[in-house]
């Protein structure tokens, strides 16, 4: 009964004679950059070295992040449906590879076949563990599953609908629904704990295999949200990250048009208009854990530069600021750190946030870049291109104060994009002034550059990357900014305070400028970030 969950070894034996580090030369031969191919090669020779056993195993992940390589990171963009008919044509026996073969059938497909093989794992899992051969409602399931979506009849599994879906969108809703409805089972039959694990190495496993695909995002609709944290989230890819954030502004849009036409309709719209917010809430929670699970941990900071602090209140649950730091060579150590504006805030500033953070693992994690304006450049480039893209008249970027620490010797660099770096020398306050064009801002028919400054941390150096938002925050008893000038001057009076002190300073400060006696409290009107760090080599 369950012979469809166990891998057929005849025919994988049989290709397992075929060569597959011909088929991942041919994807690394189309990769220009020589740093890169050379990168790819040598990945490429751990894989052979493997036993192909653990070469079967392994083969999706390996394809996968090659075929990223070609379509995202090359110089050439070509989209994956040609780089597959590329590799089908060369190689035709791919598509009898049983670990491959969701990677080669439709597009459209594809969501629902990872749908199959992850219940399928649940299921296996169950029997392998608990020997429940008996229970008739698992084997008429596992059957079910089988013949999905192609063969199957009435009746549906646990009753979900009267009618078997008419497209592939509807057919993975189903599937959901499925998965989730198979959670409770379980969980009312044996116990939460137990069931989870069963969902969570279910889940992993096909993410070790496939998470480079497309729309792999798509499966994390098959966890319930009780299961759904951090760590599921970071199994996806970058790109996949990204498209679920996406999804989750899709929902809002629909969320909104749905809440506006039944407040016309129905006459008791408060309550429904409190269930649906509550919805939204819900949804953008869910896109505040994948943001922030992109975001370094603030307690990092802390590691890297000791004395140190963030100070980080976003306006919304999601934010458009956004901080980031990388150490760099552990034998002469070098630290970037950077403190980022998006335009906008709330979701559209976040998704912006999501594709500066990638670039900054792509610039300096990946590439090993640390000069500040190179990084600054680069990630120019980057949003520019985004930028040009969109038909809508709205130029998308961020202003970026960034620098480096170079421990070896002892100097700082900046560069910066409408964004200042303050800093402290023996109670000496000095300011280096970022650029005054925007990362992403588009001049037609002129080159943008970034220029960098430096100097000696040959003495202790306090330092400050911070947006506009506390400057810019409307309160006291005249209805006001904040304004530059007083910022500075809180800056300069608490330098020389121990970090936490200071950071406790700027929420007290903050509360009672929006909070003024006699008064009512003012909202917080944008994003807030302030990133605070002292230096001194030995």
């Amino acid at each position: 009964m369950l012979g469809f969950l166990r891998s057929s070894r005849d025919s994988s034996e049989k290709l397992a004679k075929h060569s597959f580090r011909d088929l991942l030369l041919f994807l690394a031969d189309k990769v220009q950059g020589d740093s890169e191919y050379e990168s790819l090669t040598a990945r490429i020779g751990k894989f052979v070295n493997q036993s192909r056993e653990k070469q079967l195993q392994i083969l999706p992940e390996t394809y996968l992040l090659l075929e990223q390589y070609v379509t995202e990171l090359d110089g050439e963009i070509k989209s994956r449906e040609d780089v597959r008919a590329d590799v089908l044509a060369k190689f035709p026996w791919v598509n009898r590879i049983q670990t491959l073969q969701v990677i080669f059938i439709p597009h459209a497909r594809q969501p629902i076949e990872l749908s199959k093989i992850f219940i399928a794992s649940v299921l296996a899992r169950t029997y392998q563990l608990l020997g429940s051969t008996g229970d008739k409602m698992l084997i008429n399931l596992s059957d079910w599953i089988k013949d999905a979506p192609d063969h199957v009849g009435l009746p549906i599994p646990f009753e979900l609908q009267a009618e078997l879906p008419k497209n592939e969108k509807d057919w993975f809703s189903l599937l959901s629904k499925i998965s989730h409805k198979l959670y409770q089972n379980l969980e009312n039959k044996f116990s939460e704990n137990f069931t989870g694990k069963i969902y969570e190495k279910s889940y992993q496993d096909i993410a070790e295999k496939y998470k480079g695909l497309e729309d792999f995002e798509m499966t994390i609709r098959l966890l319930p949200m009780k299961l759904l944290d951090a760590a599921k989230v970071n199994l996806l890819s970058q790109k996949n990250k990204q498209k679920v954030l996406i999804g989750q502004v899709d929902d809002l849009t629909a969320l909104n048009r749905k809440i506006t036409q039944q407040a016309k309709e129905l006459q008791e719209k408060n309550e429904i208009i409190s269930a649906k917010n509550r919805e939204i809430t819900e949804s953008i929670d869910y896109a505040k854990r994948i943001q922030f699970s992109r975001m370094p941990d603030i307690k990092d900071f802390n590691r890297i530069v000791k004395e140190s602090f963030i100070f980080f209140k976003p306006r919304d649950i999601v934010s458009g600021d956004f901080y980031w730091f990388k150490k760099l060579d552990q034998k002469d150590p070098k630290y970037v750190i950077a403190a980022a504006d998006c335009t906008g805030h709330g979701v559209p500033g976040a998704l912006m946030s999501m594709i500066g953070i990638e670039q900054f693992e792509r610039i300096v994690s990946y590439r090993k870049i640390a000069d500040p304006c190179e990084i600054a450049t680069r990630l120019h480039k980057s949003i520019s291109k985004l930028s040009k893209r969109q038909d809508d008249g709205i130029q998308d970027g961020m202003d970026l104060s960034i620098c480096t620490l170079h421990s070896g010797t002892k100097k700082l660099e900046f560069s910066g994009a409408k964004n200042n770096l303050i800093f402290f020398q023996r109670g000496n306050m000095k300011i280096f002034k970022g650029d005054r064009h925007a990362i992403g801002e588009v001049h037609d028919g002129h080159e943008v550059f970034f220029t960098k400054q430096s100097v000696k941390l040959n003495q202790p150096t306090t330092c400050y990357l911070f947006s506009d938002g506390f400057e810019d925050q409307i309160g006291g008893n005249f209805n006001r900014k904040y304004k530059r000038v007083r910022f500075y001057k809180l800056l300069e009076k608490m330098h020389e305070l121990p970090m936490q002190r200071q950071k406790e300073i700027l929420e007290q400060e903050l509360h009672h400028w929006m909070n003024p006696e006699g008064i009512d409290p003012y909202a917080q009107i944008d994003d807030i970030l302030v990133m605070g760090f002292k230096i001194e080599f030995d």
